[in-house]
C-alpha cells in the first residue's frame, strides 16, 4: 500500500483509518475523522473542497490509498500537525448549539485530543516483561545507593532538549517557507541562548500579524480597542471550547515559574492558537470586507506621502493624523457631526475618520488636497 502502514483507531466511540508514511509522518483520512464527528456526505464534501482551498490547510492534505472497504481508490488524507488547525476552522455557531449540541460536543472532542489519540497509536509498544518461571537462584548484593532520583533528572533534560529541538526546528521551517522573522534581541535574553532569542522573535511577529488583524476590525468599527477583541476571544473559547484560562495560567506558572499574559499562554499552546486565529480569520473576514473596499482608496491617496515620510507606524497611521490635521486647516470639519451621520446611515457602533472620508465625496476632495499640499511642500 506504497509503503503505509494503516491502522484503525477506536475514539470517542467511532473507528478513524490513519496511515504512517516511510518518513514516519501520520496521514489521516479526513471522511473517517467527519464520519465520527457526525456529518452527513454533503457536509464532508464541503469539508474536503475547503481544506483543499485553504491557503494554510491545503499544505497538509494529499490523496492515499487506505484500501479495504474504499478499495484501492486514494482517499484525501491530513497531516496530522494540520489535524488541529483544520478542525479549529470548523467554527461553532450559535444555531449548531441549539439544533445540534451532540454534534458540538463531538467537534470540540476531536479538536481537543483527536491528534493525541491518533499520535499514541504509532508509537512503539512498550514490551512486558513476564517473570521467568525456572528455578534461579538469587544473590543477595549489599545496599547500594539509590541513583533512581540521578535517571530521572537525566531524562528530564533529554525530554527538555529534545522538545527545544522540536521548537528549533519549527522555527527554521517558517524561515524557510518565508516568514521574515527579525530577530530584535531584548536585553533581557541570554544571548547565547539561541532558542531563546528565536522564539522571543517568533511570538513578537505573531502578535504583530494578530495586531495587525485586530486594527483591521477597529478600522471597520467593530471594536474600539485591541484589549475589547482579544477578551471577546478569549470568552468565546471559553464558552464554546471549555478553557478555563485562569487554571490555565496556574499551570503555566508552575511549570515555568512565571505567570503568562493571555496572548503568551495562547502562543504557547499549539491547539489553543490554531483555535485563536481561526476565530479571529472569522471575524476578519465576515466583517472587513466591506469596509476595506471603502478605505482602499485614501489607503491609495496617501501611500506616496507615507513614502516620502518614511513612516514605519501601523498602517501609516502617523501620517494619516498630519493629513487629518491639514485637512481642518484647510476647510475645519466638525469630526463628531460627521461620524454620528456616518455610525446611523451604516448602522454601525463606531466610525473610523478614513471610513468617514471615504463615505463623503467633499471631505475625499478635500483629502486628496490635503495630501497634494504636502506632497509638494520640501
Amino acid at each position: 500500500m506504497n509503503g503505509l502502514a494503516v491502522k484503525d483507531i477506536e475514539f470517542n466511540g467511532a473507528t478513524l483509518r490513519a496511515a504512517q508514511d516511510a518518513v514516519g509522518k501520520i496521514w489521516v483520512g479526513v471522511r473517517w475523522i467527519c464520519q465520527g464527528m457526525g456529518f452527513d456526505e454533503n457536509r464532508i464534501d464541503n469539508e474536503r473542497k475547503k481544506m483543499q482551498k485553504d491557503i494554510v490547510v491545503s499544505k497538509g492534505v494529499k490523496f492515499y490509498s487506505l484500501g479495504q472497504d474504499r478499495a484501492k481508490s486514494d482517499v484525501l488524507c491530513i497531516d496530522l500537525d494540520y489535524l488541529p488547525l483544520w478542525l479549529a476552522k470548523i467554527s461553532i455557531t450559535p444555531t449548531m448549539q441549539k439544533e445540534n449540541p451532540d454534534l458540538v460536543q463531538k467537534l470540540i472532542t476531536y479538536q481537543l485530543k483527536a491528534k493525541d489519540v491518533l499520535a499514541e497509536a504509532f508509537l512503539p509498544k512498550k514490551e512486558e516483561i513476564v517473570p521467568a518461571q525456572s528455578n534461579m537462584i538469587q544473590l543477595q548484593f549489599p545496599n547500594l545507593p539509590d541513583y533512581s532520583g540521578n535517571f530521572q533528572e537525566l531524562n528530564e533534560k533529554i525530554n527538555k532538549l529534545y522538545s527545544d529541538m522540536g521548537k528549533l526546528a519549527n522555527l527554521l521551517i517558517e524561515m524557510k517557507e518565508g516568514s521574515k522573522i527579525s530577530v530584535d534581541i531584548p536585553n533581557s535574553v541570554n544571548h547565547g541562548n539561541l532558542l531563546e532569542v528565536l522564539e522571543h522573535s517568533a511570538i513578537t511577529e505573531w502578535k504583530k500579524k494578530i495586531y495587525s488583524m485586530i486594527d483591521r476590525l477597529i478600522d471597520a468599527g467593530k471594536c474600539k480597542e485591541r484589549s475589547e477583541c482579544l477578551q471577546y476571544i478569549y470568552k468565546y473559547m471559553n464558552k464554546n471550547y471549555g478553557i478555563v484560562w485562569d487554571q490555565e495560567m496556574k499551570e503555566y506558572a508552575i511549570q515555568n515559574g512565571k505567570k503568562p499574559s493571555t496572548i503568551d499562554l495562547t502562543y504557547n499552546n499549539e491547539t489553543y492558537r490554531s483555535i485563536f486565529e481561526s476565530i479571529l480569520v472569522d471575524l476578519v473576514e465576515n466583517n472587513t470586507s466591506q469596509d476595506e473596499e471603502m478605505v482602499c482608496m485614501t489607503d491609495k491617496i496617501i501611500t506616496p506621502l507615507i513614502a516620502k515620510y518614511n513612516d514605519n507606524s501601523n498602517a501609516g497611521c502617523a501620517t494619516y493624523r498630519l493629513v487629518y490635521a491639514r485637512m481642518d486647516k484647510i476647510k475645519p470639519i466638525c469630526w463628531s457631526n460627521r461620524e454620528a451621520r456616518y455610525i446611523n446611515k451604516h448602522e454601525k457602533k463606531t466610525a473610523t475618520k478614513k471610513n468617514i472620508i471615504n463615505d463623503s465625496k467633499s471631505l475625499m476632495k478635500i483629502f486628496r488636497a490635503a495630501v497634494k499640499q504636502m506632497l509638494e511642500e520640501e
